[in-house]
């Protein structure tokens, strides 16, 4: 009667949280985008929201995919030590300066681009500016800040095991991508860690950040503001940088990389021996035209932990929770789908962690499922899954930084920019043909494997590929 009850009030409640959606995706919709090119060659990217509070960001092409063998690991010291001090500025200066502003500058580094961002104050806007332009194009690295970091780096590498959101990322882009690009160490290798010099970060940087090369974006203030403080402030004597030309990533089908351990790490919530897994395929890029389909699949999989500290939007009724998680209890504690796009790429990856004993089992019943999408996709599944996915979308686009970051990265990606409306009208035309297609396309070409602790349950790629396409057969 409880459960009667509890089901008809939110019956009740849903046609208003539908139009408060509505309502919130017009609102999003209505706010016009203004790019322009200034005088220097950076690209300015503004939507003005009537709002005294404002994001600013700077984004631009850098990161471990351009990175070779003389430069491995200098994007991450770069990220970690670019705003200690510079040309202009002694360490002390730059600690006072970051602290009038109101509100902190974030840095944010991935494989393909490092991006700045702030919200302030309108009224703290140039300070703003002034700090990005000074450490961006006037760097200057210290012997004292490097050693710091070299320390910093040393131990994570001691303790790399402990940190699966590093090392299993790590280990599937090695699988997935083979030597270079996007198959760079993302964490310092070890033996580059005494190579770090001064002199070469900074040859480095300026090899890369360049006004030409960089995308301003502001959320919350006027364009023309932003664009003239974009002239003022970035001035650069260097020449300017010419078109940054990328090799395609080519996926490597059948890639295995491992890291066999007597006993699995219990560097874990559970403080339990479990063997961590991710099985990988080739995903598609931020411009390709599949890419709302690829995201509507990766939302239908979902998955996640075997505990969840509650609250909505955790997807509960995905295929991994209900058919992997709810199904097997303490044989599994992480089961979940991933797609990491790239400008011209991508990696879409199953993450599986369970005890030893369970591995060979577990992964026969995770292939059963990817199979089992491509032969049947319930109506109600499909728009379970596109409604997910549209209400995470509106709901994080109600955050101003994340509006901020997702107007930069659609402008250095494509150049363009798609609003809320658009983005679930792309949603909402995906079909579950479409989705079998795409994982069908998908799983043609052999699957890519990084895992590390007792993996002496868990077969070598090739012979999980072929039992998997044994299984796609037989339907």
């Amino acid at each position: 009667a409880i459960m009667a009850a509890l089901v008809q009030h939110v019956r009740r409640l849903a046609p208003h949280f539908s139009a408060r959606g509505l309502h919130l995706k017009k609102a999003l919709s209505a706010v016009p985008t203004e790019i322009t090119k200034v005088a220097n060659g950076m690209c300015v990217a503004t939507q003005d929201y009537d709002n005294p509070w404002c994001s600013i960001g700077l984004i631009l092409p850098f990161g471990s995919r351009y990175e070779v063998p003389e430069t491995s690991g200098h994007s991450v010291f770069i990220e970690k030590l670019i705003m200690k001090t510079t040309q202009t500025r002694t360490p002390q200066q730059m600690n006072l300066a970051l602290d009038s502003v109101t509100g902190t500058i974030v840095t944010d580094l991935n494989r393909e681009a490092i991006f700045f961002r702030c919200s302030t104050f309108a009224k703290d806007v140039d300070k703003v500016l002034e700090l990005l332009a000074d450490f961006t194009l006037r760097p200057k690295y210290t012997e004292e800040d490097i050693a710091d970091q070299v320390s910093v780096s040393k131990y994570i590498s001691s303790k790399i095991t402990d940190y699966d959101k590093i090392l299993l990322p790590e280990l599937a882009h090695m699988a997935s991508y083979g030597q270079g690009g996007l198959g760079n160490p993302f964490v310092v290798p070890s033996d580059r860690l005494n190579a770090m010099a001064p002199d070469a970060l900074v040859r480095t940087q300026q090899q890369f950040f360049h006004p030409s090369r960089m995308v301003l974006g502001g959320v919350g203030i006027e364009h023309k503001r932003l664009a003239e403080l974009a002239e003022k402030y970035f001035q650069t004597s260097l020449p300017a940088l010419p078109p940054l030309v990328k090799q395609p990533p080519k996926f490597v089908g059948g890639g295995d990389v491992r890291i066999p351990m007597e006993k699995s790490p219990r560097a874990n919530p559970y403080r339990k021996e479990l063997t961590q897994m991710a099985f990988c395929l080739p995903g598609v890029g931020w411009g390709h035209p599949d890419f709302f389909t690829v995201s509507v699949l990766q939302t239908l999989l979902g998955g996640g932990d075997s505990f969840s500290a509650g609250g909505p939007g955790k997807g509960m009724f995905s295929r991994l929770y209900q058919n992997m998680l709810n199904l097997y209890g303490e044989d599994i504690y992480n089961c979940a789908a991933l797609h990491t796009p790239y400008s011209d790429a991508g990696l879409f990856s199953v993450s599986l962690v369970c005890p030893p004993k369970t591995v060979a089992f577990l992964v026969q019943k995770l292939f059963a499922e990817l199979v089992s999408v491509c032969h049947r996709v319930t109506p109600e599944e499909l728009q379970r899954a596109k409604g997910l996915l549209k209400s995470t979308l509106l709901m994080n686009l109600e955050c101003l930084p994340i509006i901020l970051e997702d107007l930069c990265r659609q402008v250095v990606s494509s150049g363009t920019v798609l609003n809320a409306d658009e983005i679930c009208s792309a949603i909402d035309k995906v079909s579950v043909a479409d989705i079998q297609t795409v994982l069908k396309c998908m799983l043609k070409t052999p699957t890519t494997i990084g895992a590390y602790g007792n993996l002496d349950r868990l077969a070598p790629a090739n012979v999980i590929y072929r039992n998997m396409l044994s299984s796609l057969a037989a339907l």
